[in-house]
Parts: C-alpha cells; sequence; structure tokens
C-alpha cells in the first residue's frame, strides 16, 4: 500500500517544513519531477520497508554493484504507514525492529522504492 500511502501524504499540504515527515510527500514529488526516465518512486509501506530491512546486506550487495546508495546498518526509516494523524511507523535496519513515532520529531529519514517488473 505504500503507491497509495505515498499519494495520500502529497495530497496533504506541508505543515512543518522542520519536519522531515510532514515534508517527505513533497520531498518524493519532486524527486519524481527530476527523474528522466522512472518516474513510479513512492515511500514504502511499513511490510516493504520491514522486508527491505531483513533483506539489506543482499540489497546492498546490489546497490553496491550499480553503484547505488547503499542502506546503512544504523538507518531510521520513516515507513508510508501511519498509526493516526500524529505518530506513523518507522523501522531500525540494524535491529528490523518497528517503532511508532511522533510525526513531528523529524530525526529519521525517508528511502524512496519503485517496483520492478521483470519482463518475460
Amino acid at each position: 500500500k505504500g503507491k497509495e500511502h505515498t499519494a495520500a501524504i502529497i495530497a496533504t499540504p506541508d505543515t512543518d517544513n522542520q519536519t522531515k515527515y510532514a515534508n517527505m510527500g513533497t520531498y518524493c514529488k519532486l524527486f519524481n519531477e527530476a527523474q528522466t526516465e522512472h518516474k513510479d518512486w513512492y515511500i514504502p509501506a511499513l511490510g516493504q520497508l520491514y522486508e527491505i530491512s531483513l533483506n539489506r546486506n543482499e540489497m546492498n550487495e546490489i546497490f553496491t554493484a550499480i553503484k547505488g546508495t547503499i542502506i546503512s546498518d544504523h538507518a531510521d526509516l520513516w515507513s508510508s504507514s501511519e498509526k493516526n494523524d500524529g505518530y506513523a511507523y518507522m523501522i531500525n535496519v540494524y535491529y528490523n525492529t518497528v517503532g511508532i513515532f511522533n510525526k513531528t520529531i523529524g530525526l529519521w529519514n525517508v528511502r524512496f522504492i519503485r517496483d520492478l517488473s521483470i519482463k518475460k
């Protein structure tokens, strides 16, 4: 549901320029606008982010091979899944733990993803 959550976050106006959560929809929108080829990036939902966290070592091998940005062992990442208006879920990728944090904290990072399909 990351795509649907991201669309809802983008539709919500930024409320605090100091809060990453409040602005990550705008960041995602601007990131997509800046891309020349793929414009379908979104903020992963909690389940998607958890799978990324569980498989980060394998993913980092691929990112390294393609000169991409690896997922830091110490990353705390916001998901697009919200508990309610004031709180959202995040993942600590080192411990693979889920937390619920106030959106105004703004300490956590955001990682955009996109769906890849394999053509047969």
